[in-house]
């Protein structure tokens, strides 16, 4: 399926297919069939144990073997694919597309989390007028399309939200409530001491490393007072209370493999940098000169490396796109990258290799979003299918790593695919 795409400019130049499963265990690609031509009216899988359990991918590639075209489903369990008819979504790489099908009603700064591989749900964000505000919406990627009826937000007012097995944790500026999306069952959570909801309300949802841990980091608001809360959340159940070295006002964070959580700009005068080490509770300050960014994003480039982007500085400028070593001891200068061609605030950014990355942002005098690819070398505006503003985004489980699906000012869920 090609969604709202036309499916002749989807597939245009594409010559051959390669279908292969990924074992959702091991992470082993499983080749299926190596090439297939296209077009074609049918592909022969092959024979695949029953019991396997992964995800069918099919990639396109040009007459010169360079890959154009991906889709994945989800994770299955390949015996429950007997006799059914399975969609597959596929796109064009480095480039949006629209997912098949539409939610019910746009929201602007939605909050976003993806449910088992295999649902996107979307909550809280400005809803237009008439809306109820605790309505929510649920989009299956297997079936790749929107589910009737989910269940309500137990706080409508919700300014934060994580996803941690099948509970999803609303958070505004009073509590915090758990909403039991197997079961349509809300509770109040009761925190530990050391910070309050308040502390947190507003933070983006940061996803740690393979254990599965989930960070609302109060220091990425851009509303409310400065804060050093992050409030974690293990997929055992575990609640915890961390504390940064320094308050933080639209600070930029991501996890960083045997890192942490780094924090980078939100104050004038902190350290531009800081990490909370993987069994840590408290942030570290790091060498690196102050930075009063607000409204920027960070991902993880490999090893101990981040980049920054996006954002805006005091006087109103872009700080740049550049790389930095939280692991700088001393004289850290960071490395550029291109520059982007405007200031984009309420920045995310996804990185699919060391040397490249996709930036969503908006920018300040109309709220519209752009995403720009970027590497060292160059930043290039991806274009858009739908009228995107005050958009959020997501780690899409339909694409490689640095894929992402974006929500935002649009009844539309778009989706990108880095370059391979």
């Amino acid at each position: 399926m090609t969604g709202g795409e036309d499916a002749g400019t989807t597939f245009a130049g594409v010559t051959t297919l390669q279908v292969d499963w990924v074992d959702s265990t091991t992470g082993q690609k499983n080749n299926l069939v190596q090439s297939a031509p296209y077009p074609a009216t049918t592909i022969d899988l092959g024979d695949v144990s029953l019991t396997a359990l992964g995800q069918i991918e099919v990639t396109g590639l040009d007459a010169n073997q360079n890959t154009i075209l991906f889709g994945s489903t989800i994770p299955y369990q390949f015996s429950s694919l007997d006799s059914i008819v399975t969609p597959l979504f596929v796109q064009r790489t480095g480039a949006l597309a629209r997912l098949p099908g539409a939610l019910s009603a746009s929201r602007s700064f939605p909050l976003l989390g993806v449910l088992g591989s295999e649902y996107l749900f979307v909550a809280g964000g400005l809803s237009p007028y008439g809306q109820d505000p605790g309505a929510t919406e649920l989009y299956d990627l297997g079936g790749l399309s929107t589910l009737p009826q989910p269940p309500p937000s137990p706080l409508p007012d919700a300014e934060s939200m994580a996803i941690v097995n099948t509970m999803a944790f609303f958070v505004d500026t009073q509590s915090v409530v758990s909403l039991d999306l197997s079961s349509n069952t809300a509770a109040a959570v009761t925190l530990p001491s050391g910070a309050t909801p308040a502390d947190i309300a507003g933070g983006a949802t940061i996803q740690g490393g393979s254990d599965g841990a989930q960070f609302i980091v109060g220091a990425t608001r851009t509303a409310h007072e400065a804060t050093d809360a992050v409030l974690r959340m293990d997929t055992d159940g575990g609640i915890s209370w961390l504390t940064l070295a320094a308050p933080r006002w639209g600070a930029a964070a991501t996890w960083v493999d045997n890192e942490g959580l780094v924090v980078a700009g939100g104050s004038e005068s902190a350290p531009g940098v800081e990490v909370v080490g993987p069994l840590a509770t408290t942030g570290i300050p790091t060498a690196w000169p102050a930075d009063a960014t607000t409204g920027g994003a960070a991902t993880a480039l490999g090893g101990s490396t981040v980049l920054l982007a996006g954002g805006i500085l005091p006087s109103g400028s872009d700080p740049g796109v550049r790389a930095v070593d939280v692991s700088c001891a001393a004289g850290c200068k960071p490395v550029p990258w291109a520059p982007l061609p405007m200031p984009l605030s309420w920045a995310s950014a996804a990185a699919s290799t060391s040397l490249a990355a996709v930036v969503v942002g908006s920018d300040l005098p109309s709220g519209a979003s752009h995403v720009f690819a970027v590497t060292s070398t160059s930043a290039t505006e991806v274009p858009q299918k739908a009228a995107l503003s005050a958009v959020r985004v997501v780690p899409s489980p339909l694409g490689p790593v640095g894929s992402l699906l974006l929500v935002g000012g649009s009844v539309e869920v778009e989706s990108f695919l880095p370059q391979p």
